[in-house]
């Protein structure tokens, strides 16, 4: 694998890397700075080539889904960002699976990146995992058992059934269900998860679909992070 391209934005810093594999493909990778947290770098990366899920907001999921990348190629996504900028390595850093993919569908390489970020990478503050939770049978709750502490991101972004189906273009389990499997893992590591929710104008952001987000999130072990669009 190799950096194609790189680029850091004007608006916030942010780092971006387009990474070509060895068979010709590009996905994606970023580094973005958070001076006020904890660990002041995240970086995120790509867990598919291409997207199955086909979210009708987001660009990935106009792109072909090709194949899901294998740990060693995930792993190789940090090897080169460090490379590229090995003054990285002088902070703490968080790695959020973010970038290309939907990584609940590629879990088992997934994983076993995962467990080799925890012990290769002595600065590593936690691991994040992004999902829309597309499936809930597998044993995800086993990456808790991992050195590094391990934190889930429910991308939730609509307060009913219905409108997720619409715009997630993809069968995906009840929210409710979702959220009573995040509950169980929550009793597991006694990590509070993220609930993700872009505004979208006109679409989720009216005074009814705050109102059954506040109650939805009421009674949950987590907390809420809001996005415009």
């Amino acid at each position: 694998m190799i950096v194609k391209s790189s680029y850091t934005s004007s608006i916030d810093g942010t780092l971006k890397f387009q990474i070509q594999t060895e068979d010709g493909y590009v996905i994606e990778a970023c580094v973005v700075f958070f001076p006020e947290k904890p660990a002041p770098v995240n970086i995120c990366i790509s867990s598919q080539i291409g997207c199955e899920c086909s979210c009708a907001f987001c660009v990935t999921g106009y792109k072909r889904f090709i194949r899901n990348l294998s740990a060693g190629e995930i792993n190789e996504q940090l090897c080169l960002i460090f490379r590229e900028n090995p003054e990285l390595l002088e902070h703490r850093f968080e790695i959020t699976y973010m970038g290309t993919g939907e990584p609940l569908l590629n879990w088992e390489q997934v994983y076993l990146s995962a467990e080799n970020f925890s012990t290769k990478y002595s600065g590593l503050h936690r691991i994040n995992i992004s999902s829309i939770f597309p499936q809930l049978h597998l044993p995800i709750e086993k990456i808790l058992l991992l050195n590094t502490p391990v934190h889930f991101q429910f991308s939730l972004h609509f307060v009913t059934d219905a409108m997720r189906r619409k715009y997630f273009r993809r069968k995906l389990p009840p929210i409710d269900t979702v959220l009573s499997r995040l509950n169980e893992i929550y009793k597991m590591g006694k990590s509070l998860y993220c609930v993700n929710y872009i505004l979208f104008d006109f679409v989720n952001d009216s005074p009814k679909d705050a109102e059954a987000l506040a109650a939805m999130m009421q009674p949950l072990p987590a907390y809420l992070k809001i996005s415009k669009y």
